[in-house]
């Protein structure tokens, strides 16, 4: 009879290891399932981000004409300028950055391209191909020793005056050069950059810019025929 007893004390044992199993099994199962459907959102979200800066690549002013590329410098590769980990430089908390701040980090402190933070880099982009149209003697973004970067530096510094020439008195100021694209971006939809455009392709043409950028990081500017009727 004790023995009768045992064997069934073992087998509620059982039952209830089998049990717990079965209960562990099951909420690992639906774990699963959740972190699928997580995941399934995120891809969905990177698609529906990288459709967006595809749309944003273009332009709203008809057929987009590739700003003209320099050549590469003897000895340049199509890798050893400007880039990314942007994602690690976004991540850190900071005031708003200024169009020079963005024309020295895109030409001497980004490594090259990982693009992990595809908005920043397109805003980045963005911010640089306006400076260069703001350059009317050409310019030299090339090299890596102290002197060069200083003069990267004050190249930037140049463009930036110039760009706040252009505004009006609202956004002079502006800090962010967030603010200050958003308001090129109107001037440019309203032609009011054709000439600007013009004169770079012509720089380009006598050899007077100097960029190893990768052709990939220019960005694609169109002449608008629509006029501002303010």
């Amino acid at each position: 009879m004790g023995t009768q007893h045992g064997d069934s004390q073992q087998a509620g044992r059982g039952q209830t290891d089998e049990t717990r199993t079965d209960e562990l099994l099951r909420k690992q199962t639906t774990l699963l399932e959740q972190q699928i459907k997580i995941v399934d959102g995120l891809l969905k979200q990177v698609r529906l981000l990288s459709d967006r800066v595809q749309k944003l690549e273009g332009s709203s002013c008809g057929p987009a004409t590739p700003l003209p590329v320099p050549p590469l410098q003897p000895g340049a590769s199509e890798v050893n300028r400007p880039a990314a980990r942007i994602a690690a430089a976004g991540r850190r908390k900071s005031g708003p950055k200024s169009l020079t701040a963005v024309w020295f980090e895109w030409f001497c402190k980004l490594e090259p391209f990982a693009h992990e933070d595809r908005r920043r880099y397109h805003e980045m982009k963005v911010t640089v191909a306006f400076m260069r149209l703001l350059l009317p003697n050409g310019y030299d973004a090339t090299g890596n020793c102290a002197a060069d970067k200083e003069r990267i530096l004050e190249t930037g510094r140049e463009a930036e005056a110039n760009i706040r020439v252009l505004l009006d008195p609202h956004h002079k100021k502006a800090k962010s050069y967030g603010t200050v694209i958003r308001v090129l971006k109107e001037m440019h939809e309203a032609g009011k950059l054709n000439g600007q455009i013009q004169h770079y392709h012509a720089l380009v043409r006598e050899g007077r810019v100097t960029d190893d950028s990768p052709p990939k990081s220019f960005y694609k500017f169109s002449l608008c025929n629509k006029q501002d009727l303010t």
